[in-house]
């Protein structure tokens, strides 16, 4: 069975499963855009304030992907995919390590 990164109210992001069922809160606030990996087992959130995050399913920290100006995060594989406010498009390490520029 999938899982699923959810925006729900106010910014909270949850992990429930195919049927709906509650996994995990993952962010309590903030978040306006979520994407869980192919595994099921990390997810990037990106924030109001244009901050990328990537976390474990429970929530735990795994690192910043982007400090600010992103409006979105989605994994390409390992990878992440940042859109930033200005249609740029970036591809990072989860670590946030620069690979290359998709769209400048």
């Amino acid at each position: 069975m999938s899982q699923h990164a959810i925006l729900e109210g106010n910014g909270k992001v949850v992990i429930r499963k195919d049927n709906g069922s509650y996994v995990s809160t993952v962010e309590s606030s903030g978040a306006v855009f979520a994407d869980i990996n192919a595994a099921g087992t990390e997810v990037l959130v990106t924030y109001n304030t244009g901050k990328v995050v990537a976390r474990k399913i429970n929530g735990s920290y795994i690192s910043t992907v982007e400090s600010s100006k992103a409006i979105s995060a989605r994994w390409s594989a390992e990878d992440v995919v940042v859109t930033y406010s200005d249609g740029k498009v970036v591809k990072r390490k989860k670590t946030g390590s620069y690979i290359s520029t998709i769209k400048s």
